[in-house]
């Protein structure tokens, strides 16, 4: 189960971008890996990637759980600082653009939600500690945004 959960992992966003990824990816990990596996794991893999972004169901399967605290949980911390960042060049947004989204009511929501959307106690300490870490970058980020020195 252990090599189903890696590559679920792996292949889980394999169809982001072609809506609904998840359904997609389904069908699409399918032909990846149909020489790469047998026909069971090939099965589970693709329901992986089939379910990972999918809540409020009742009887998901444990490996299924993983993946889905591993792609939450992937979307903060350090990571969602970068991904911000790289979103704010795109779109020519200054840092205080990246402190008002992250001060806003819709940031603190989306956290929340995030955090509540957990399947495991452990999952849920790694996202206070992604979180804990974020709240510290961005009261330093505020500071020096405004040119003082620490």
């Amino acid at each position: 189960m252990d090599d189903v959960i890696y590559v679920g992992a792996l292949f889980h966003d394999v169809a982001k971008g072609i809506e609904p990824h998840n359904e997609r990816g389904a069908v699409l990990v399918r032909e990846i890996l149909k020489d790469a596996c047998t026909e069971d794991d090939i099965s589970a893999i693709s329901e992986v990637v089939q379910k990972h972004n999918e809540r409020m169901i009742s009887n998901i399967p444990t490996h299924i759980k993983i993946v889905q605290d591993a792609d939450v949980l992937d979307h903060f911390g350090s990571m969602e600082i970068w991904l911000k960042f790289m979103y704010s060049a795109y779109e020519n947004e200054t840092a205080f653009d990246a402190l008002a989204l992250w001060n806003s009511d819709e940031f603190l929501s989306y956290n929340k939600d995030s955090r509540q959307s957990l399947n495991f106690d452990v999952s849920r300490e790694l996202f206070d500690k992604k979180a804990l870490f974020h709240r510290q970058f961005q009261e330093r980020f505020a500071v020096e945004a405004d040119g003082a020195l620490l």
